[in-house]
Order: C-alpha cells, then structure tokens, then sequence
C-alpha cells in the first residue's frame, strides 16, 4: 500500500495519465514478489547454514 501511494505521489504527478494510473497495479506486483523473493532467498540461505552445522 505504501507503494501504491508514493508511486502516485511521484510517477502519476509526472504522467497523471489513466494508463499510467493501472501501472501502478503492476509495478506493486512486480515490487510485491520481487520483496518476496528476496525474503525467502536470505531465509533459505540461513537454513542451509544451520543444517551444515
């Protein structure tokens, strides 16, 4: 949500279009599970290094 509101605070004051109004849709996504990729990696790698111990 916080996404939402800075992209159009910044983004859609630069092109207040509607196309660029639903791209903020994607974007969240797209920022949403990279985040969640993320995550998960740093968690997997901290696993791994318990289970070798």
């Amino acid at each position: 949500m916080v996404f939402r509101v800075i992209w159009l605070l910044n983004v859609f004051k630069m092109v207040p279009t509607y196309e660029m109004l639903m791209n903020v849709y994607v974007a969240s996504w797209i920022f949403t599970g990279g985040l969640l990729l993320l995550i998960y990696l740093k968690h997997m790698r901290k696993l791994e290094k318990k289970a070798i111990k």
